[in-house]
């Protein structure tokens, strides 16, 4: 009994960490994706995402395919897009995420300077080694500008 007792209080902050390290990994995976659409890449959304992906934006349905086209539209504004996330829960179960926090994002052009917020939630799969963002609900807060 005593040994069952010593080996569960070594285990427990093992799982412990394992489980945040995965949550970070998690976490990390949705800054990496909008970082992609900070820097209007494509390739860096497509490589933390799955083919399939599917985003639920403020009313709409967008794929990979509305993604492109939104970026390559952006390019024009050569717009600065600064990220700040505040993670509210990431539960993870086998090969499945769940996560849900708050995304923040100031733009920033040549005409204006705007602060964009939104209540997201993703869920991901885990493909190999790496987290991939499969599907994104997004509700739009109300923006500030200045």
């Amino acid at each position: 009994m005593r040994n069952t007792l010593i080996l569960a209080a070594l285990l427990i902050p093992a799982l412990t960490f394992s489980q945040n390290a995965e949550q970070n990994k998690v976490n990390n995976t949705i800054k990496a994706m909008f970082d992609g659409l900070s820097n209007l890449s494509i390739e860096q959304v497509k490589n933390n995402s799955t083919e399939d992906l599917v985003i639920f934006e403020h009313g709409m349905i967008w794929n990979m395919d509305t993604l492109s086209t939104i970026i390559n539209a952006l390019k024009d504004f050569n717009p600065v897009r600064v990220n700040s996330f505040e993670f509210l829960k990431t539960e993870i179960q086998g090969q499945t995420a769940w996560v849900a926090y708050l995304n923040k994002a100031t733009v920033t052009t040549n005409v204006q300077k705007v602060e964009y917020k939104w209540l997201e939630s993703a869920v991901l799969v885990k493909q190999g080694n790496d987290w991939k963002v499969k599907m994104l609900h997004s509700t739009r807060l109300s923006p500030k500008k200045e």
